[in-house]
């Protein structure tokens, strides 16, 4: 039975996330609690060859917030369950959560404390522990180009954003792989939707290593330039 319509769904993704799942997810309803959100998760783990699922079970069975859980007999990736777990939210807001522990309790609480304030809660980076100076200077160009292409303000595209499920289910390219998100944010600008922005402390990961500099992922930020400059073309040219 479908349950009830809810203010925001949080999607959590998960692969291989042991020791590091259970703290993320302890988090967030902590967090859901503390901004008294109505709020469901849908966990969805991606074929984990560890502990990640015996920590998502824990969790599931003690907590207070409607949850639910998924698992894949075979690894998919982010894409496909991002767009799975779109088509079966219940909220009228969506946020992705990545189950690698990376953003702090105060983070959490700062960016849901904004929901339904605008169109888009886009948080962006002010401190970001343990990230290298190249990571950062790479993020630094990434956003300067995307602004150029668009003439945007925007201080970060790759936070989480928090808008709402039928503007992602529209205009969301999670095969864009990290690159979804400035593709998204740029094309609901070009619609004049609202933004907050919203400054934030995140953990740059430690256990297991980040796919942030993956081929798919540098492939993904390629055809985001190309779309981008095309947008741009069609705009220009109207």
């Amino acid at each position: 039975m479908e349950s009830a319509r809810k203010t925001i769904t949080f999607f959590v993704a998960c692969y291989n996330e042991e020791g590091l799942i259970g703290k993320t997810l302890s988090k967030l309803e902590e967090a859901i609690q503390i901004c008294k959100l109505d709020a469901e998760i849908i966990i969805i783990d991606d074929c984990s060859t560890d502990k990640s699922l015996l920590e998502i079970k824990t969790f599931a069975k003690k907590s207070k917030i409607t949850t639910r859980t998924i698992e894949k007999n075979k690894n998919v990736g982010l894409s496909h369950n991002f767009i799975e777990a779109l088509q079966i939210s219940n909220g009228k807001f969506f946020r992705l959560i990545c189950g690698d522990d990376v953003e702090p309790l105060e983070t959490f609480i700062k960016i849901f404390s904004q929901v339904g304030k605008a169109d888009m809660i886009i948080p962006y980076h002010t401190e970001c522990e343990n990230k290298s100076a190249s990571r950062k200077l790479i993020s630094r160009i990434y956003t300067i180009l995307i602004n150029l292409i668009t003439g945007n303000k925007i201080k970060y595209y790759n936070g989480l954003t928090i808008a709402s499920t039928k503007d992602f289910k529209t205009f969301c390219r999670p095969k864009l792989g990290f690159s979804f998100q400035a593709d998204f944010i740029c094309q609901l600008l070009e619609r004049g939707k609202t933004y907050l922005q919203i400054p934030v402390k995140t953990i740059e990961r430690t256990k297991g290593r980040s796919s942030a500099l993956s081929i798919q992922n540098l492939s993904g930020a390629c055809h985001l330039f190309r779309r981008l400059l095309k947008r741009k073309i069609i705009i220009t040219n109207e």
